[in-house]
């Protein structure tokens, strides 16, 4: 992995296409090295391994360049959802992927008039066969204009105050510079 100055690192724009390009690259290296994922479960594309595993890992990766700007929100918010709460084919598919630097996943909850206060989303979700037809609306998301999914955090019953959908109700995104 690439060496990086700790007393004077790199300037993350997160804005930049350039930078969730390099962070898939380097996430993709930690993989095809059997690092990436220490504690997501083997059979979703992980290692398997306890939390001091990664403890281990962080204090040995201090001072390389890492891909940072995917912890927030693709592998603290999202995989720890779709691993909590996904379905089994979400699970493998979406977790794996961007363990593997394939897919760059966000959370989408902030609305017009609530903010990203989960208690307050009035976005709704119904099912019909095996779609969910969403009604409502999204605002700025961290790091969607470079995701390729999003979990979309909707009520899915309204009989039911403060019930909200099972966040994995994955939306392809259009991310930028790829397509």
């Amino acid at each position: 992995m690439p060496r990086v100055d700790v007393a004077s690192p790199p300037v993350l724009e997160r804005d930049s296409i350039a930078l969730w390009q390099r962070a898939r690259e380097i996430q993709r290296r930690l993989y095809d090295g059997g690092f990436a994922g220490i504690c997501f479960p083997s059979e979703y594309g992980g290692l398997g391994l306890d939390y001091e595993y990664k403890k281990a890992f962080d204090a040995e990766a201090v001072g390389y360049e890492m891909p940072v700007v995917l912890n927030v929100p693709c592998f603290a918010i999202c995989c720890a959802t779709i691993l909590d709460m996904g379905s089994e084919e979400q699970k493998r598919t979406h977790i794996a992927a961007a363990l593997r630097g394939d897919e760059v996943l966000v959370q989408l909850l902030s609305e017009p008039n609530g903010g990203s206060d989960l208690a307050g989303v009035t976005t709704r979700a119904e099912r019909r066969g095996d779609r969910w037809v969403v009604n409502g609306a999204k605002t700025w998301s961290t790091g969607a204009f470079a995701a390729d999914f999003g979990l979309c955090l909707a009520r899915t019953d309204g009989r039911r105050p403060n019930t909200t959908a099972s966040p994995c109700s994955s939306c392809r995104c259009g991310r930028l510079g790829s397509r």
